[in-house]
């Protein structure tokens, strides 16, 4: 499953009606803001992936539980910004 399906899940999107328009430029500014903040950007990284869906979720649609969400998503990429890869690289 691609990284898109599973934000399409997670987000109870089916088709493909959202995709260009709402789905795929989120991804991107997900993706430019983990690279911003010094993170290697890896979508076969569990961490990376967890940190794209919470980002979707925070921001796709009138989400009630919005600002809990991007509080996660900021926490998580805070986390990844300080403990660098398992080998001592950067994250």
């Amino acid at each position: 499953m691609t990284l898109l399906e599973k934000v399409k899940v997670i987000l109870r999107i089916t088709g493909n009606d959202f995709d260009e328009a709402d789905v795929i430029p989120l991804m991107a500014a997900c993706k430019r803001d983990i690279e911003r903040n010094g993170i290697i950007y890896d979508e076969n990284d569990p961490l990376i992936e967890q940190a794209v869906k919470v980002y979707c979720r925070a921001n796709f649609g009138n989400n009630p539980n919005a600002e809990r969400l991007q509080k996660s998503y900021e926490m998580l990429i805070s986390s990844l910004a300080l403990s660098g890869g398992d080998d001592g690289s950067n994250y």
